[in-house]
This record gives C-alpha cells, sequence and structure tokens, in this order.
C-alpha cells in the first residue's frame, strides 16, 4: 500500500467556477480548474445557516467516502489471506495426496492434470500476492500546503472527489484480483478431483 502524493492539481480539478451560482448548487460540477486558481470562488455568499448546513452535509460526505477506503482495505486484506490459505492447500494436496497417488498407480492421465492444475493455481496465487499500488491515505502535508486558506466545507468537497476517484481505481484491481483468485481456486479444486480420481482408479 502506498500513499498517495495528493498535489493541487488532483485536488482542484473538480472546483465549481461557476461564481454566479450559489454553492450548494454546483455539488455536481466537475470543471478543470487550472494550479493556482483554488481560492479564487467569487459570488458564494450564503448565510450562516446555509453554511452551517453545507459544512454538515461535506463532513458527511467525507466520513462516508473514508469508508470507502476502509473496506477497501479490509478486502484486500482478506484476498490475500485467503490466497495464501489456498497456496497452502494446493501445495498440501500435490505433497501427501499428489506423492501417494503417484506411489500406488504412477504418473497417469489424471496425475498430469493434477500437476498442471497445481502450477497454474500457484502461478496465480504468486501474481495475486505481488505488491501493487493501492492508494488509502492522503498525505497531510500536501493537503496542507495545496488547500491552505480554504473553507473547511470546502476542503471536504474536493477531498470526496478526489478519494471517490481513488476508490474507483482501487477498485478495478480489486476486481482483476478476484477473478484470478476464482481461477486458482477452480485450479486447486481440479487437482484434489484428479488426485482423488487416480486414486480410485478411474483412469
Amino acid at each position: 500500500m502506498i500513499s498517495a502524493d495528493l498535489s493541487e492539481t488532483d485536488i482542484t480539478k473538480f472546483a465549481c467556477i461557476r461564481g454566479d451560482r450559489p454553492r450548494r448548487s454546483c455539488w455536481r460540477c466537475r470543471v478543470a480548474l487550472p494550479s493556482g486558481s483554488i481560492a479564487t470562488m467569487p459570488g458564494v455568499a450564503e448565510d450562516d445557516e446555509d453554511n452551517t448546513d453545507v459544512a454538515d452535509l461535506t463532513a458527511l460526505a467525507y466520513s462516508l467516502t473514508l469508508r470507502g477506503f476502509d473496506q477497501q482495505q479490509h478486502t484486500l486484506a482478506e484476498l490475500r489471506s485467503r490466497t495464501g490459505t489456498l497456496l497452502t492447500a494446493s501445495s498440501l494436496l500435490v505433497t501427501f495426496l499428489g506423492a501417494l497417488a503417484i506411489d500406488r498407480a504412477g504418473l497417469g492421465p489424471l496425475g498430469i492434470v493434477a500437476i498442471v492444475a497445481y502450477g497454474l493455481s500457484g502461478i496465480v496465487c504468486v501474481w495475486i500476492l505481488i505488491p501493487r499500488r493501492f492508494v488509502f491515505r492522503v498525505s497531510g502535508t500536501d493537503l496542507v500546503e495545496s488547500q491552505w486558506g480554504l473553507p473547511i466545507d470546502e476542503v471536504h468537497r474536493r477531498l470526496v472527489y478526489w478519494i471517490e476517484g481513488a476508490i474507483t481505481e482501487n477498485h478495478q484491481v480489486l476486481v482483476v484480483l478476484q477473478r484470478a483468485f476464482k481461477f486458482a481456486a477452480a485450479g486447486m479444486l481440479t487437482e484434489a478431483i484428479c488426485w482423488g480420481g487416480q486414486l480410485a482408479g478411474i483412469l
């Protein structure tokens, strides 16, 4: 897991530049801004009650998006743990059940298939366990430097969009890893069936 370098461009690319409209009406406005324009928010004027509502909403949205980070971290840790268990189980199959099958019946067609399935499953498991770039945190120093002087509700709003983008990128990688895990599990199941079939004298 690698922390994100939160540059000013990352934070401000979703900022709103519709200065003729109240901030509340621009939640879905995602207009790319050049670097250095983060503090230019003309035309934004609301009473104290509206400002409180906006601050509460942005704080809530920020809290919810942070939960997405936590859930993805948990999913990744669980996936890696299961992959390690799968790799161990596959190795035990070939060490004990495979050795017993070969000792009793030799290396028949099912034994060859089992060894191939074991090899593919092991390679995929190792590939899943290779460290990858995931973004699960925001650099505090970069945040302070790029967002200094902005109201906290505006900082929360920009962070929400940035975190959602990071969550989407993480999700794309996680989906691929989960599919690879299913393939590895299918390989181990094939291995177990083939060793069992050879011991039973099917082929």
